[in-house]
């Protein structure tokens, strides 16, 4: 499967919108019982084109990864993958193409993640090391071995 990211468009959130629901439905529900209006609403401010590449897999969009570059880290704010295509290997692509950017850039790369999350399995098996953050978030970092969190 071809897999390619291309820049965001703000008329892209409709149908970003729709693989973000799909893709945290269960998490959600599990986490708060649900969608709000109230989250639904803070995902569409949220919204950042500027930032957020389209995964194009065939020709298809079948996801989105937003990551915010700093001077002296990434941080990933998030990776959606659509329920068709999970569970072939585009979560790993996508990851590792984010980790050699940051790479090539010189800095670390974090996130937070839900515990609850299947993804931390998939983050630690790419050499991401953890850090405490909350009862309902782990903060990652690659490489595994930095020892400060990123200003934030």
């Amino acid at each position: 499967m071809d897999v390619e990211l291309r820049d965001a468009r703000e008329e892209d959130w409709p149908a970003a919108w729709a693989l973000q629901r799909e893709a945290f439905e269960d998490l959600v529900t599990r986490t708060y019982g649900g969608w709000t209006d109230e989250q639904v609403q803070k995902c569409r401010e949220a919204w950042a084109p500027g930032s957020t590449r389209m995964i194009v897999a065939s020709g298809v969009v079948v996801g989105w990864v937003r990551v915010e570059r700093h001077a002296d880290h990434d941080w990933l704010d998030l990776v959606v993958v659509g329920g068709a295509a999970r569970g072939r290997g585009l979560g790993t692509r996508v990851m590792t193409r984010v980790i050699a950017e940051a790479e090539d850039r010189g800095v670390p790369l974090w996130l937070s993640v839900y515990r609850t999350n299947r993804a931390r399995a998939l983050y630690r098996r790419l050499g991401f090391g953890e850090r405490e953050r909350d009862e309902i978030r782990v903060l990652m970092h690659h490489p595994a071995t930095l020892s400060a969190p990123p200003p934030r």
